[in-house]
């Protein structure tokens, strides 16, 4: 619990006009239609108990596909049905994340979600290393600019870390937002004494811009940093920006692969 949770259908905090925003606030709310609704930071997924659909394993990795779909509860806070389908595959030093999210049939109207995950890793990766002199490589093109309360300001700044950089000289809280990514976007972590780990992900369709494809947040001197896939923005739910848009009964997708490179992957594209 709590280590990668999925953030859905919101990530990171929503803020209505009735609310004040608060940068430390775990209860969050927006308005839909004439409605206000509450919801916790990141969204309710994370909070939820899945169902387990099947399980395997065999010579060639393991997998588990869970099942999470609208209740009574779930629709106080988020007034849609819906199917979420999640399978994690592990073969080959690969962990792969496979959603499917599908908008029941009869919902009245579009339903718009934000998603990432709350990736962690451990600082250093190696032991005896220093957490400062990890490598952080990511072909971002943009940061998009948040205020004090964590809210999108619509400035975006030029921001990439296509030539590796220590991570320790990238500040990491409050969390980086960064998008413009040509391609598959992904974060390499290179631990110089001996691997590094990928994080890369795709979908099968974008919102349109403004949106978030990594943030980065952490205290690698205190032990954790976390390249977090996202596809959306925070306050998502209210600006109705960077939000993935589905019609009743459609679905979409949308992948996440983690793999450990050993010895540490050559400083290039994976």
């Amino acid at each position: 619990r709590g280590k990668a949770p999925i953030l859905w259908p919101a990530v990171g905090r929503n803020f209505s006009r009735s609310q004040r925003p608060d940068p430390n606030a775990d209860a969050c709310s927006y308005d839909l239609n004439g409605r206000h609704y509450n919801i916790p930071i990141h969204g309710f997924a994370r909070e939820q108990e899945w169902t387990l659909v099947e399980q395997g394993a065999d010579d060639t990795g393991a997998y588990v596909e869970l099942r999470l779909t609208d209740t009574p509860r779930s629709r106080e806070q988020y007034p849609f049905g819906f199917d979420f389908r999640l399978c994690y595959r592990l073969a080959g030093g690969r962990l792969e994340l496979q959603h499917r999210i599908t908008a029941a049939g009869e919902n009245a109207e579009t339903m718009a979600f934000s998603i990432g995950n709350h990736v962690t890793f451990r600082t250093p990766l190696m032991p005896g290393s220093a957490p400062s002199d990890l490598l952080l490589q990511t072909p971002s093109r943009v940061e998009f600019v948040r205020d004090a309360a964590t809210l999108p300001t619509g400035e975006v700044r030029e921001r990439s870390y296509t030539n590796p950089v220590r991570l320790g000289d990238v500040a990491l809280m409050p969390a980086l937002g960064l998008g413009g990514y040509d391609g598959d976007p992904w974060v390499r972590l290179i631990d110089p004494a001996g691997m590094s780990v990928l994080v890369k992900h795709r979908a099968d369709r974008y919102p349109e811009e403004p949106h978030i494809q990594f943030n980065l947040w952490g205290a690698p001197t205190r032990g954790f940093f976390s390249p977090e896939p996202w596809i959306g923005l925070n306050n998502s739910l209210n600006s109705g920006k960077g939000v993935v848009r589905l019609a009743p009964g459609e679905t979409w997708r949308w992948w996440i692969e983690i793999s450990v490179e050993v010895p540490p992957a050559r400083l290039g594209s994976p």
